[in-house]
Protein backbone atom coordinates (compact mmCIF):
# COMPACT_ATOMS: atom_id res chain seq x y z
CA UNK A 1 0.00 0.00 0.00
CA UNK A 2 1.51 3.57 -0.78
CA UNK A 3 2.32 5.46 1.89
CA UNK A 4 0.11 8.85 2.17
CA UNK A 5 2.08 11.97 1.91
CA UNK A 6 0.14 15.31 1.77
CA UNK A 7 1.14 18.85 2.54
CA UNK A 8 -0.54 21.01 5.13
CA UNK A 9 -0.42 24.98 4.68
CA UNK A 10 2.23 25.05 6.74
CA UNK A 11 4.33 22.92 4.72
CA UNK A 12 4.88 19.96 7.00
CA UNK A 13 4.61 16.58 4.98
CA UNK A 14 1.80 14.49 6.80
CA UNK A 15 3.54 10.49 6.90
CA UNK A 16 1.35 7.94 7.42
CA UNK A 17 2.93 3.67 7.11
CA UNK A 18 -0.09 2.29 6.85
CA UNK A 19 -3.30 1.97 4.53
CA UNK A 20 -5.30 5.69 4.96
CA UNK A 21 -7.88 6.92 3.32
CA UNK A 22 -7.28 11.01 1.84
CA UNK A 23 -10.38 13.03 1.82
CA UNK A 24 -9.64 16.46 0.38
CA UNK A 25 -12.32 18.54 -0.14
CA UNK A 26 -12.72 22.68 -0.81
CA UNK A 27 -16.29 24.33 -0.66
CA UNK A 28 -16.81 27.10 -3.07
CA UNK A 29 -19.43 30.32 -3.05
CA UNK A 30 -19.41 31.19 -6.62
CA UNK A 31 -15.83 30.65 -7.87
CA UNK A 32 -14.16 31.19 -4.38
CA UNK A 33 -12.97 28.56 -2.27
CA UNK A 34 -14.15 29.73 0.80
CA UNK A 35 -13.22 26.78 3.01
CA UNK A 36 -10.29 23.48 1.82
CA UNK A 37 -9.54 20.90 4.33
CA UNK A 38 -8.00 17.54 4.25
CA UNK A 39 -8.74 14.78 6.48
CA UNK A 40 -6.70 11.60 6.90
CA UNK A 41 -7.43 8.13 9.25
CA UNK A 42 -6.70 4.99 8.67
CA UNK A 43 -8.62 2.76 6.54
CA UNK A 44 -8.30 -0.34 8.52
CA UNK A 45 -9.58 0.63 11.63
CA UNK A 46 -12.45 2.92 10.12
CA UNK A 47 -15.30 2.51 7.30
CA UNK A 48 -16.22 5.92 5.24
CA UNK A 49 -20.12 6.60 4.89
CA UNK A 50 -20.47 9.90 2.69
CA UNK A 51 -23.94 11.64 2.39
CA UNK A 52 -24.22 14.29 -0.58
CA UNK A 53 -27.98 15.30 -1.20
CA UNK A 54 -29.27 15.94 -4.42
CA UNK A 55 -32.15 17.76 -5.43
CA UNK A 56 -34.61 16.35 -7.80
CA UNK A 57 -34.32 18.02 -11.08
CA UNK A 58 -37.38 20.51 -12.21
CA UNK A 59 -39.53 19.06 -15.10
Amino acid sequence: METAYRFLSNDRPIQVSRSAMVIERTHLAGDLAVEACDIVFPSERYELTYVIPVAPQPR
